[in-house]
């Protein structure tokens, strides 16, 4: 590539990572495109590109970008799990979960490959799955605070409701506004299945 096109091709993608931080998501895309215009086989122009078009909800022009991106660079773990994100959005379970699997052979201890595999799982209705990866992906990044909420919400409906209490208070101190409703609604889950089990035997 020659070096005034690779400059004029960094210069967009800064200002489309700047906007992305802005959230100027539509004025991101136009200076990613102008990027891919110069320097059409960077793979990292078309992930970019794709994630600013996700964050706008086009995960169909999303995938485009990003089957552009990995077949430039079939090793780029972010567009694996940047393809397997809009897979999922467009209930695309099978394609998310090879995504994730490819990020995940490519990259083992990617926790975010497993809490997208697990969010797969438990959009299948496979909760224990979905808890296994979810816990694997806590135990290699203890902050990441989604995968606390989502193992909470996966053991309200296998009916660990103590272990969603648990889960969702860790939320509350990452997200003291966002995982407030939730571990309400577990406590009230819980009093409702403990209501039910009194029949049986139990005062």
């Amino acid at each position: 590539m020659h070096v005034g096109t690779e400059l004029t091709a960094a210069f967009f993608e800064r200002v489309g990572l700047r906007l992305l931080g802005e959230r100027e998501f539509a004025e991101a895309v136009t200076e990613f495109s102008k990027a891919i215009e110069y320097a059409p086989t960077q793979s990292k122009y078309w992930n970019s590109q794709a994630y600013a078009r996700m964050s706008l909800g086009d995960y169909e022009a999303a995938i485009d970008d990003l089957d552009r991106a990995i077949a430039l660079a079939p090793g780029f773990v972010a567009a694996h799990l940047n393809r397997g994100t809009a897979h999922l959005a467009l209930r695309q379970s099978d394609s998310a979960r090879r995504d994730f699997d490819a990020a995940l052979h490519l990259d083992p201890d990617n926790h975010l490959a497993l809490h997208g595999r697990g969010l797969v799982s438990a959009d299948a209705g496979r909760f224990e799955l979905a808890v296994a990866d979810f816990t694997r992906a806590i135990g290699l990044a203890p902050d990441h605070w989604r995968s606390y909420f989502d193992r909470g919400i996966s053991q309200i409906a296998l009916g660990n409701f103590g272990e969603a209490v648990d889960d969702l208070t860790i939320v509350l101190e990452f997200k003291q506004h966002y995982g407030h409703h939730r571990r309400g609604w577990a406590s009230s889950s819980q009093r409702r299945i403990r209501h039910r089990r009194a029949p049986l035997g139990r005062s």
